[in-house]
């Protein structure tokens, strides 16, 4: 059974890790877009890979190492955030970067709490 309280603080983990399936989309599309060079495709999936498994990986080590795990994923989301603002022309994709804020903002949040009221 799932804690709820639990939960409610840690909802943004759970919006970082589905960021981390955008990036991978994004990664993918730019990869097998025809009008993008080969240096932009290498540099864009590298980027939006690394950031991506960075917030899978940072999720994954959030049990046990709070602070790295957070850091990690605050780290993993950036690509995201900047993804909303490179293509600023479609308002969609704004969503993606106010996410990523959220995301980044809860994590250092979530740092800074003592582990002991985190917990209670």
């Amino acid at each position: 059974m799932i804690n709820e309280t639990l939960f409610k603080q840690t909802w943004w983990v759970t919006l970082a890790v589905v960021l981390a399936g955008l990036q991978i989309v994004f990664a993918i599309g730019i990869g097998m877009d025809s009008e993008a060079s080969g240096t932009e495709r290498l540099v864009v999936f590298s980027v939006w890979g690394a950031g991506a498994a960075l917030a899978i990986f940072g999720a994954q080590q959030r049990p046990r190492h709070r602070r790295r795990g957070n850091a990690l994923v605050a780290l993993g989301v950036v690509p995201a955030v900047i993804t909303g603002i490179i293509a600023f022309w479609f308002p969609p994709l704004w969503l993606t970067t106010a996410a990523g804020l959220a995301v980044i903002w809860s994590s250092i949040r979530d740092a800074t709490v003592p582990a002991d009221v985190a917990t209670s």
